[in-house]
């Protein structure tokens, strides 16, 4: 009894183990504790991804702001230091400077064609960028203000002083005076000088087209671009707001920002809070800012966290779904198979198995089946796959060929029509559009060789319009008895090509070829040889070796591409065969065997009759 209690004990205290409760648990409950502990470090590391980039977007989202700020800001400070620098230049300009002293030996006429000549310098200025509105030039001895088209009365006495009073006091060149923002030139400066002015030169810049300019800063519907001056208290935006205009007068005021050119910081104004970036222009004393709801920036991210989130409750469940479907979709019928097989590893070769659903199961309940019954014609169906594996390795060194002499033909076709050869252009294009229509048309492994030869006789045209200095080819004729012989498409091209790119390469004049076919016993010769720089016999029982090598796993080119194929197509015993040339160079010779009559059809391999059937059964 107190034994029995002992080990009611232990068991109890067993079944508070976790190991033991996890080992006893369903196969689902399983499945579910796995996804959950492998999801579970990818769900922190998502989370924590996600914290990154948002952090990330909101860094480049303020970065963007600043460098857009930074640049047109540039771009403005530019344009104006270019009106700016004209400017000076007609302050030393000499027709301006006669009308400013109108020495006694000038005419009236003098006096009238140099007061153009200035009003057409003064268009060039109005003209020469989309800010200037008007420029004008205010000459005391001429008693008038000139413009680019005309000219007004001379300027009172009292704008002459407030002008000059201003430009005492101005940090920059751009003041705002009149309701207008002028680029305003005192001559002489009355910083310096308390004389009269001797001329005023002033460059209207136009706000209409400012205002134009400023959206080009922003991204975004949302987003505002202000020019504003504390200075003189003016500020440029496109939907100007006195209050917000107010609330960035004070914020720049504030001692961290005062302290910097160029920075970021936000803002209250009511219930919203605003981000500001800013730059400041010591050439303007002005300050671009550009500023939007912070909403706009954090309101995407928080739109990314709620569907994280979303995502995330969802993964739960599918998790749920998703390891019950394997339990019944997969679990169950993989037993079976498991089963099946231990019969068969016990020797049972009758045993059948069968799939109610159409999925993989049912392929691999059907492969187990054909493996059990098809063991007697297993050296058949090895024949027949090794069979299949020739003709997709055919497939495959077919595909490799790719006519890459397309670059140099477009090449020589571009320096044709620089020269306005317009007959070897015409010829060459047609030689070229025969070309690429005999190798896109169709896509069929064996042509006739009249068509294979026509399409060579293309390629050599091409390559003798561009080596018609240094290379002559020289074609026979190809016999008649052979010219609906099937052949394995594009096979002679690369060995011409081979001629023009090894064979000939180093020959600067003089260089020979020649391509001729001629009936054999039983078969066609092509012979391809050329009078290059010869190969001796080691060198040519190297490149034989080559071609003689069956286990080459790395992609095949040229004369090995089309020796392989050959091979693939007629056997073994033919090819391509090496030797030396009767021109000097390297002869390459391949041999076409005749076709037979009627063409045999493949069929299935019968039945071995000597191999008894084996009973199956169902399980």
């Amino acid at each position: 009894m107190i034994q029995s209690w002992k080990s009611m004990a232990r068991m109890g205290s067993d079944r508070l183990n976790p190991i033991y409760m996890i080992r006893r648990t369903t196969i689902w409950t399983k499945l579910v504790l796995t996804f959950l502990f492998t999801m579970t470090p990818l769900y922190i590391i998502s989370l924590q991804i996600n914290q990154m980039g948002s952090d990330n977007v909101k860094h480049e989202i303020l970065g963007s702001l600043d460098s857009r700020l930074h640049y047109y800001l540039t771009s403005f400070e530019a344009e104006v230091n270019r009106i700016l620098k004209l400017q000076d230049q007609y302050g030393v300009d000499e027709d301006i400077e006669k009308l400013s002293a109108i020495p006694p030996s000038m005419t009236e006429y003098e006096i009238i064609e140099t007061q153009k000549r200035v009003q057409n310098k003064l268009l060039v200025l109005k003209n020469s960028s989309l800010f200037v509105e008007e420029s004008t030039a205010y000459i005391p001895m001429l008693e008038k203000t000139l413009n680019s088209v005309s000219y007004t009365d001379e300027m009172p006495a009292g704008q002459v002083q407030e002008l000059q009073a201003l430009a005492r006091t101005q940090k920059s060149p751009l003041v705002s005076w009149n309701g207008q923002l002028l680029l305003n030139n005192i001559f002489p400066n009355p910083a310096y000088s308390e004389r009269k002015p001797a001329f005023i030169l002033q460059t209207v810049l136009s706000e209409r087209d400012i205002l134009r300019y400023l959206p080009q800063a922003t991204n975004q519907k949302k987003e505002e671009a202000v020019l504003l001056n504390l200075q003189q208290d003016w500020a440029i935006a496109n939907h100007p707001d006195p209050a917000m205009i107010a609330d960035l007068t004070a914020f720049l005021k504030l001692p961290e920002h005062t302290s910097e050119p160029s920075g970021t910081g936000s803002m209250k104004v009511g219930d919203k809070t605003y981000v500001v970036s800013y730059e400041y222009s010591p050439l303007l004393n002005t300050y671009f800012l550009i500023y939007l709801p912070k909403g706009e920036i954090s309101g995407l991210l928080h739109k990314y966290r709620v569907w994280f989130w979303i995502l995330s409750v969802v993964s739960f469940f599918v998790i749920l779904l998703f390891s019950y479907w394997i339990y019944r979709v997969i679990h169950s019928p993989l037993k079976n198979l498991v089963l099946a097989f231990r019969k068969v590893e016990g020797g049972a070769m009758d045993v059948r198995i069968r799939h109610r659903n159409f999925t993989e199961f049912d392929y691999l309940y059907g492969q187990f089946n054909s493996m059990v019954a098809k063991l007697h014609v297993l050296i058949n169906e090895v024949y027949e796959s090794q069979i299949r594996s020739q003709r997709s390795e055919l497939k495959q060194l077919q595909s490799q060929i790719n006519p890459h002499f397309l670059y140099n033909t477009y090449f020589m076709v571009r320096r044709m029509a620089e020269e306005y050869d317009f007959e070897n252009i015409a010829s060459v294009t047609q030689h070229l559009g025969d070309y690429l229509l005999y190798i896109t048309r169709n896509a069929e492994d064996m042509v006739r060789l009249e068509t294979e030869w026509r399409h060579t006789l293309s390629y050599i045209e091409i390559q003798s319009m561009r080596f018609q200095r240094r290379i002559v080819m020289n074609v026979g004729e190809l016999p008649a008895a052979c010219k609906d012989w099937k052949v394995p498409k594009l096979f002679l091209q690369p060995l011409i090509e081979n001629v023009y790119v090894h064979g000939l390469k180093d020959k600067l004049s003089g260089g020979v070829a020649e391509l001729s076919a001629q009936l054999g016993d039983g078969c066609v010769i092509i012979r391809i040889q050329d009078n290059g720089e010869g190969c001796d016999e080691r060198q040519i029982d190297r490149m034989t070796a080559q071609l003689l090598q069956r286990d080459i796993e790395t992609e095949t080119t040229g004369l090995i591409n089309v020796h392989r194929r050959l091979q693939l197509t007629y056997g073994r015993q033919y090819g391509i065969r090496l030797a030396a040339g009767s021109l000097g160079g390297l002869s390459v010779e391949v041999a076409i065997p005749q076709p037979p009559l009627t063409e045999s059809v493949a069929t299935e391999p019968a039945p071995n009759p000597s191999i008894p059937t084996i009973p199956t059964k169902e399980v």
